[in-house]
């Protein structure tokens, strides 16, 4: 197992402050692409809408085919700064797209999941927090995720309530396609 592997395995999401191993350099971290384990995610909010199309070009930045969701990532990062999250930037992943928010002394955003392409579209929303307890080497300690995570889901439910273009199919402790 390699060290980057391993340190992530027991929650460090990143490098100690002064470390320069080549490894951490050729990894560019933290590292999104595992960043979202759906067995240690909170609360996954399912939602159907036709709000959220392919966007023109989206198909040509997937990591993996039919991983659609830009709009709704846009969405919900214009919805949240609004909120007053701080949310840099959204990107595709190989599991779906992320919404990053820097509000949280730890890596931390929201995962999206989207499911079949008939229809209107379905997606799954959830934190991107892998558990209760995260590293933070900023504080030196592991920092609970619970209020961030809290306020996330209840921001997001908010969000999606007050858009009658949106439909929320469900709420539930595991993942729903």
């Amino acid at each position: 197992m390699e060290l980057a592997e391993a340190g992530r395995e027991h929650g460090l999401d990143a490098a100690p402050p002064g470390l320069r191993l080549s490894l951490f350099a050729r990894r560019r971290l933290p590292d999104l692409g595992g960043h979202c384990p759906l067995e240690n995610m909170s609360k996954f909010i399912h939602i159907r809408s036709s709000k959220f199309p392919v966007l023109p070009g989206e198909k040509e930045e997937l990591v993996n085919d039919g991983m659609y969701g830009k709009a709704l990532a846009e969405y919900l990062q214009a919805k949240l700064t609004e909120r007053g999250y701080l949310a840099p930037f959204v990107c595709c992943e190989d599991w779906g797209w992320w919404v990053q928010l820097k509000s949280a002394p730890f890596s931390f955003g929201v995962c999206i999941y989207s499911g079949p392409e008939e229809g209107p579209v379905e997606f799954v929303c959830t934190d991107g927090a892998t558990g209760p307890r995260k590293w933070s080497w900023k504080r030196f300690r592991f920092v609970d995720t619970t209020p961030w995570v809290q306020k996330l889901h209840d921001d997001l439910l908010a969000i999606f309530r007050a858009d009658g273009d949106v439909e929320i199919l469900g709420i539930s402790d595991e993942f729903p396609f």
